[in-house]
């Protein structure tokens, strides 16, 4: 089975807590007609969001480790912020493995591994960390502005992906793929440090 990281959204941590606490009703109401939250109740999976957005827009401690509780922040998230510019699906363990590689050797940057953004924030601000699929990554912009940083020594235009996808050398596939993700993590992270955001990323 493979993981792939994916949906990258800003928040603001900062304001959070003002809706995760607001026994909101009307917002409760607006979640569970949307099309998402239809869609994983008509799944075969036993889903029991509706309780676990109750529990956090009430501000309940959560103890459990639950994938329900995953969704039901995937929800408000969605509704209440906003996807950042570059929506991009990353292959654990193959694609992030490119990223890796190209990182280091073309641009010299091998003060992390690309894993460390993704896979190295704590989440029990909102529900405890998970320790199966779905999961949920918190970035906060402190951490962003050191990748901002780090990153700033890459450039990557649309022409050096263009080349590399019209390119006949097979071996340029995998840096297409590594390029591709690195122009668009790049941006992300640019967006949201110039605009004071953090940001949260999910996987299934």
């Amino acid at each position: 089975m493979w993981i792939y990281i994916n949906n990258p959204i800003w928040l603001k941590l900062n304001k959070a807590k003002e809706i995760f606490w607001s026994k909101d009703e009307n917002l409760k109401k607006k979640l569970i007609e949307t099309e998402r939250f239809k869609d994983l109740q008509d799944d075969s999976y036993n889903f029991r969001i509706e309780k676990w957005i109750e529990k956090i827009l009430n501000w309940e401690k959560i103890w459990e480790n639950d994938y329900n509780a995953v969704y039901a922040f995937e929800l408000i998230a969605e509704e209440i912020w906003e996807e950042l510019p570059y929506r991009q699906d990353i292959k654990f363990w193959i694609e992030t493995d490119y990223i890796d590689e190209f990182l280091i050797k073309d641009f010299w940057i091998n003060e992390f591994e690309n894993w460390e953004m993704f896979f190295g924030h704590n989440t029990d601000f909102f529900i405890p960390k998970q320790k199966d699929l779905p999961f949920l990554w918190i970035v906060p912009l402190e951490e962003l502005k050191k990748y901002n940083e780090i990153f700033f020594k890459v450039n990557i235009d649309k022409e050096q992906i263009e080349r590399l996808i019209d390119s006949p050398d097979e071996d340029e596939e995998e840096k297409w793929y590594a390029y591709e993700h690195i122009k668009w993590i790049k941006e992300n992270i640019e967006y949201c440090v110039e605009n004071w955001l953090d940001m949260v990323i999910f996987a299934y």
